[in-house]
């Protein structure tokens, strides 16, 4: 739960996306209609959209496909994987 980023791509995907993680707490879930919220202490880690559009163009899909089959150590295609920003940034 502390990443702050969220890199989305894949083959079905027209361009590669960019979020922003962000903690909500079982009153914001009730808000937002979350199916059976459990305990006070019961986070979510929704995302949001960043505002910067130029991310699709410059995390283009091979090379994030690069970049977790470089850290997801053999796990699945469609896995997702942990990654610092740095090797994020070094992979383009």
């Amino acid at each position: 739960m502390a990443a702050d980023l969220v890199v989305l791509y894949g083959p079905e995907m027209a361009a590669t996306e960019l979020w922003r993680t962000r903690l909500v707490n079982k009153a914001k879930m009730v808000e937002l209609e979350y199916p059976d919220p459990r305990g006070e202490h019961y986070f979510a880690l929704p995302i949001e959209p960043t505002e910067d559009d130029v991310w699709p163009e410059l995390l283009p899909f091979e090379q994030m496909e690069r970049l977790q089959e470089e850290v997801g150590g053999g796990t699945a295609y469609d896995a997702p994987v942990v990654s610092s920003w740095l090797k994020v940034v070094l992979t383009i």
